[in-house]
C-alpha cells in the first residue's frame, strides 16, 4: 500500500509539473507524419502496435506488419487472420494481456463491425505467431454480443461491433 501511495504522489507531482511547464492545455502537438504506409490495396481498418511492430488490418481480414523502428512504410510481412473472410471488416483490433502457449504476441481481439452482415456482432480472438520473417494467425475463440432485447431494456441501438 505504501509503494502504491508513493507512486500515486509521484505521478500527480509529475503531471502537475508537466502542466506548468507546458502551460496547461496550450501545448501545440507535433502533427507531422511518422509513417506513410503502403498497403496492399484493401481498405485500412483496425490497427494496433506491439513493441516494434505495427499490425495494420484491412477489410476481409488481411494484416500488414510494419517495423516501427524502420518507419519506411513498406510492410515487412503480411498474413491472413484465422477469421479472414469477405465479411470480416476487421474494424478494430486490440491486443489483450493473455498469450496462448507458443504464441509470439498477446491475443488480439478483432471486432467485425460490418453493418448488416451475419457476423456483425462478433469479436474474433486471434493468436499470432512469428517464425523468422513469417507471421501467421489462428482463430482461438469467437465472442458474440447478444443484442436481442436492447430496445426493450432501454439501451441505445448501436451499429457494428462495439470496440
Amino acid at each position: 500500500m505504501k509503494r502504491f501511495c508513493i507512486c500515486l504522489v509521484l505521478l500527480a507531482a509529475g503531471l502537475a509539473a508537466s502542466a506548468q511547464s507546458f502551460g496547461g492545455l496550450q501545448l501545440e502537438p507535433e502533427c507531422s507524419e511518422f509513417i506513410v504506409k503502403k498497403g496492399r490495396g484493401r481498405a485500412q481498418q483496425g490497427m494496433e502496435i506491439y513493441k516494434r511492430y505495427i499490425f495494420s488490418l484491412e477489410d476481409g481480414g488481411h494484416v500488414n506488419v510494419y517495423d516501427f523502428k524502420k518507419a519506411d512504410g513498406v510492410p515487412i510481412a503480411g498474413f491472413e487472420l484465422g477469421s479472414s473472410c469477405k465479411d470480416n471488416h476487421a474494424n478494430n483490433a486490440e491486443f489483450g494481456v493473455e498469450k496462448k502457449r507458443g504464441a509470439s504476441f498477446p491475443l488480439m481481439y478483432v471486432s467485425v463491425g460490418k453493418v448488416g452482415c451475419g457476423i456483425e456482432w462478433k469479436c474474433f480472438v486471434e493468436s499470432i505467431k512469428r517464425c523468422g520473417k513469417k507471421f501467421s494467425s489462428e482463430l482461438v475463440q469467437t465472442i458474440t454480443l447478444d443484442v436481442s432485447g436492447f430496445a426493450a431494456k432501454g439501451y441505445e441501438p448501436i451499429f457494428g461491433s462495439p470496440s
